[in-house]
């Protein structure tokens, strides 16, 4: 379902960098680059889905196509000739990020290209930048942990003298099969329901007045939680047997119904879209996320625990209903206009310390480290939320819509919200909303409505 989104997106806007996913780190230590190769190749060997491009002319449906052999697209640099000759450092980081944008800037040829790209930039003796970018139709983040052990296991066969024999692996086409089984009428007819009444759309109210047409630039804005206050508000979750993920979406909905004026709010979230009843499906290499509506009824008169618990509830009543995609959800509704302009995406470890994690047990010589993503969804703003070792939060967006400043005071009052709530989760959803300064994110109703004419659809 999220394929057909992205799809969509790229025929739409050709020019759009949007799911273009860029994923770099370093590799330090000795590394034989003929065997880092081949060792990539023989994960896309290993997995189907790594391996495809995207049929869409001439066809009634779009088909993704399955290629015998694609061969990753490898580039490699070595910058440490150019550090010899005097050549700053900054100027060395100046030309990784510069080949970083002009990778975007090239997008991919969904149809035609290979979808994968690996630069290794060599930047010391034993030192490597690596910049993995692929279109995020192929796949989704959860795949890291199955694609990062498949090159260190490919890799140490080879630096053994050995073939390469990695073991047959369930394919992306078991859950296109899932998919074909399951009743979509069903789940369109509890999201009917679930929706049902809704009067779209609570944005959180864009502060920026841009002329439409403007694109998309990507900036990113980040604060954390300290640790005392994230383990007050784990230990509340627990308590009260809800995800942490539920209680940073009934703060959000909070913040929206505080925005907006308003007590019935809806917002996007990322699920991993991976359903529990298909064999082996944490090991599939594919696209499975997708994004859903989460609906929420803030009454004054509720405490906050009542907020999360009924969130918590209809979590789990929609889970068998993931896999729909939001386009869909919005046509069968038959709302007016857009049901959601932002997004919030629960990550459920931190890369960094997923990397090290993933290392353990082989000798390869060398060792990952220093990972930084850079991601961009359809939306002008995507919420991006890492619970451990404290909970931090990456807001993404477009300058076009938002600022840096406006953002900020947003971040303040989510603190001053988790705050209260970390000292009293009984509190009421109107004492919590007193805590916040109306001025400061709440627009007057003239105000939102001109924001709103300017939204530009996300697809």
């Amino acid at each position: 379902p999220m394929q057909e989104n992205m799809l969509f997106h790229r025929l739409y806007e050709k020019e759009s960098t949007a799911y273009h996913e860029q994923f770099s780190f370093s590799l330090t230590g000795s590394v034989n680059l003929t065997w880092f190769e081949e060792a990539w190749n023989a994960v896309c060997r290993r997995h189907d889905a790594l391996r495809t491009t995207f049929v869409y002319k001439g066809v009634p449906t779009p088909l993704q196509l399955v290629h015998k052999e694609r061969p990753i697209e490898w580039r490699y640099e070595d910058l440490t000739k150019n550090m010899l000759s005097g050549t700053p450092a900054t100027d060395i980081r100046n030309h990784i990020a510069a080949c970083q944008k002009e990778d975007r800037q090239r997008g991919f040829q969904l149809d035609k290209d290979p979808l994968m790209r690996l630069y290794i930039f060599k930047v010391d003796e034993d030192k490597y930048r690596i910049l993995w970018s692929y279109h995020h139709i192929l796949m989704d983040g959860w795949c890291l942990g199955a694609i990062i052990p498949d090159i260190q296991e490919a890799y140490t066969a080879l630096g053994q003298g050995k073939a390469v024999r990695l073991p047959p692996a369930p394919q992306y086409r078991e859950y296109i099969r899932w998919l074909e089984r399951a009743d979509e009428n069903l789940a369109l007819a509890y999201w009917s329901e679930y929706l049902e009444g809704f009067h779209p759309m609570t944005s959180l109210p864009r502060d920026v007045n841009s002329e439409a047409g403007q694109g998309y630039l990507h900036e990113m804005y980040s604060f954390d939680l300290d640790g005392n206050l994230s383990s007050k508000l784990s230990t509340i979750a627990r308590a009260q047997r809800v995800t942490i993920n539920t209680l940073v979406q009934s703060i959000w909905g909070v913040v929206l119904a505080q925005a907006n004026n308003i007590s019935d709010v809806a917002f996007g979230a990322a699920v991993s879209g991976r359903p529990g009843d298909l064999p082996h499906v944490e090991q599939i290499v594919g696209l499975f996320i997708n994004t859903i509506p989460v609906r929420m009824e803030v009454s004054p008169e509720s405490t906050f625990t009542e907020l999360m618990q009924k969130v918590q509830s209809e979590s789990i009543a929609a889970e068998p209903h993931h896999f729909v995609s939001l386009a869909a959800i919005q046509t069968a509704c038959q709302t007016e206009g857009q049901l959601v302009d932002h997004v919030l995406i629960f990550q459920n470890y931190p890369f960094g310390n997923a990397l090290e994690e993933l290392q353990k047990g082989y000798d390869t010589g060398f060792t990952f480290g220093e990972l930084e993503a850079l991601e961009q969804t359809g939306y002008d703003l995507s919420v991006e939320i890492y619970p451990l070792p404290h909970v931090h939060f990456d807001f993404r967006y477009n300058p076009h819509a938002y600022s840096r400043e406006f953002l900020t005071r947003v971040s303040n009052d989510l603190m001053t919200i988790f705050k209260a709530v970390g000292e009293n989760p009984q509190i009421t959803i109107k004492e919590l909303q007193k805590t916040i300064t109306p001025k400061e994110i709440h627009t007057t109703d003239a105000e939102f409505l001109s924001a709103a004419m300017d939204i530009d659809d996300d697809f």
